[in-house]
């Protein structure tokens, strides 16, 4: 998934009175949801008239808020999250907190790990969230309440679902390469520790047919040798996935020697990429 780039701002504060136009949906009506499963955590509210705020995490990536809705101006200049502290004040001071940017034609999307953790810490707290943009065509902001109400429970079970959450995404698992050294065959600290986060996604994702693990050397040697050296390493690794819980029967193993280079043989620096073990996993009829 790409983002896009939000830069985080130093804090200032913004009287409530410079925004020309605020959404609040009435309190009482104000509610929480979540959802969640080992792969992401979400929770959401609705907007005034149409549209939710939604805090999102998936596995393996940054946690963001995005609000989506009709009333969002079709263009604007910047978007900015703030938080109100003091919600009960008349005329607050909120505190700018992040800077975001448009997602699609209805969206604002805000990201960046600590600040959305922090926000929701604060939120717990009593605080309230406020998201605006300024309207390219009025210069005026627009501005949307996300009140803490009914939002304890909600949080509480949010809190427990990113501490299960998988250490990362199908997009980051589907495809990984292991290095190896002139004719060696172990495995590197460095390595298992991808590995072990690897098995754990492979226990979890249900729609993975088949795990593909392809073995490779530089073209240094015999080339005979060189197809056993390959199917060494890729039994290294097959077998560490095994050992963390991976189910052997999904895991098809090839050698391949030193037939596939992905860089030149010529140098040092291209045979290290070529002495590699490359871990592909395939869902449902992919291949």
């Amino acid at each position: 998934m790409t983002f896009f780039r939000l830069l985080t701002v130093g804090v200032f504060v913004l009287p409530t009175t410079l925004l020309a136009q605020v959404m609040q949906k009435p309190l009482d009506l104000v509610e929480w949801r979540f959802a969640g499963d080992r792969f992401q955590c979400h929770m959401e509210t609705p907007l005034k008239f149409d549209g939710h705020a939604r805090i999102n995490v998936q596995s393996g990536k940054t946690p963001e808020l995005l609000i989506e809705t009709f009333q969002r101006p079709a263009a604007f200049d910047s978007a900015w999250l703030s938080i109100n502290d003091e919600v009960w004040r008349v005329n607050a001071e909120v505190e700018r907190w992040l800077d975001g940017d448009a997602k699609g034609e209805f969206g604002v999307r805000f990201y960046d790990a600590t600040a959305i953790k922090s926000l929701l810490t604060k939120m717990e707290q009593g605080s309230w969230a406020q998201v605006s943009v300024l309207d390219k065509q009025t210069g005026k902001p627009v501005s949307w309440d996300i009140p803490a109400v009914n939002f304890s429970h909600s949080l509480q079970e949010m809190k427990q679902c990113m501490a299960n959450l998988l250490p990362m995404s199908f997009s980051q698992a589907q495809d990984n390469q292991f290095y190896f050294g002139t004719n060696g065959t172990q495995l590197r600290t460095a390595d298992k520790r991808v590995l072990d986060d690897l098995a754990q996604y492979i226990r979890w994702d249900s729609s993975l047919t088949q795990i593909l693990v392809d073995g490779h050397t530089d073209d240094q040697g015999h080339a005979l040798s060189n197809i056993d050296l390959s199917r060494q390493r890729a039994n290294q690794v097959r077998d560490y996935l095994v050992s963390q819980g991976v189910k052997g029967q999904k895991i098809q193993v090839r050698a391949h020697g030193q037939r596939f280079p992905q860089a030149n043989n010529l140098d040092a620096e291209g045979r290290n990429k070529n002495r590699r073990v490359q871990v592909r996993l395939v869902q449902g009829g992919a291949s």
